[in-house]
C-alpha cells in the first residue's frame, strides 16, 4: 500500500490486491457506523446491496442487433466467403469464432482493401450519405439491417 502511494503506480495486477487489503478496514469503519447511527447503518447496508445490484443488472439497450446480425450471416452467407466484420462479436454469433478486425472500418472499406471482401458488417445506418456514395462506387448493396431499442445499427453489406 506505501509503494502505491508514494509511487502512484496503478496497474489491475497491484489494484486488485489492494482492494482485498481494503475490505476489512471497510468492514470495521462500518461496524463502527453502525454503532454509533444504528438507523443509518441499515440504509447504509441498504444503498450498499443496490449499488452492487446495478454493476450486475445491466438497464441499457442490449446487443441484441450483434446477436441478430450474426444469425442472419451463419444461416445466409456461406462460412468460407471473405467477410468484414466491424465487430468480433458479430462473427462469433455468425459460428466463426471471435475475430478481431486486423483493419478498421475506414481501411476494410478503403479503396485498397475493398475487393478483398465479399461482405461487409459494420455499424452503420443505411440512410447515411458517405454509405450511400460508397455503396454506388463499389456496386453493393445493403442485404438486411439490425437495430437494437436504443438505435444503434448494424448493415450487412453484399453484391
Amino acid at each position: 500500500m506505501l509503494f502505491f502511494l508514494k509511487q502512484q503506480f496503478m496497474n489491475a495486477r497491484y489494484l486488485s490486491f489492494l482492494n482485498l487489503l481494503v475490505v476489512p478496514v471497510l468492514a470495521l469503519g462500518l461496524a463502527a457506523f453502525v454503532r454509533e447511527f444504528p438507523r443509518w447503518g441499515k440504509w447504509l447496508v441498504i444503498v450498499g446491496l443496490l449499488v452492487m445490484l446495478s454493476n450486475v443488472i445491466s438497464t441499457g439497450a442490449g446487443k441484441t442487433h450483434y446477436v441478430e446480425a450474426g444469425r442472419w450471416m451463419s444461416s445466409h452467407v456461406e462460412p468460407g466467403a471473405p467477410t468484414y466484420f466491424g465487430d468480433g462479436r458479430i462473427s462469433y454469433y455468425a459460428g466463426r469464432g471471435y475475430v478481431l478486425p486486423v483493419l478498421t472500418q475506414e481501411e476494410a472499406m478503403s479503396a485498397a482493401h475493398a475487393g478483398d471482401y465479399r461482405y461487409f458488417v459494420v455499424e452503420a445506418k443505411g440512410d447515411e450519405p458517405w454509405l450511400k456514395g460508397w455503396l454506388e462506387a463499389h456496386k453493393l448493396r445493403i442485404l438486411e439491417h439490425f437495430s437494437n431499442r436504443k438505435g444503434a445499427t448494424v448493415v450487412v453489406i453484399g453484391r
